[in-house]
């Protein structure tokens, strides 16, 4: 639960990059190595459906 809150922060926050865009970090990667890749990859699939549904955020062919 609190993996998929820290990845959940992380991927909304906008970090200004040099062509004008932005990145966006994940927090897939800690999470994956503290909890295991097989477990966070379902929590980053949760993650980016509640993103790409409820916040828009590149809608779902981010998946």
């Amino acid at each position: 639960m609190m993996a998929g809150a820290y990845a959940f922060v992380l991927s909304v926050l906008k970090i200004p990059s040099v062509t004008g865009s932005s990145s966006h970090p994940t927090g897939t990667e800690l999470g994956a190595i503290l909890f295991g890749p097989s477990s966070m990859a379902v929590v980053g699939i949760i993650v980016l459906l509640f993103q790409a549904i409820l916040l828009a955020h590149g809608g779902l062919t981010t998946l």
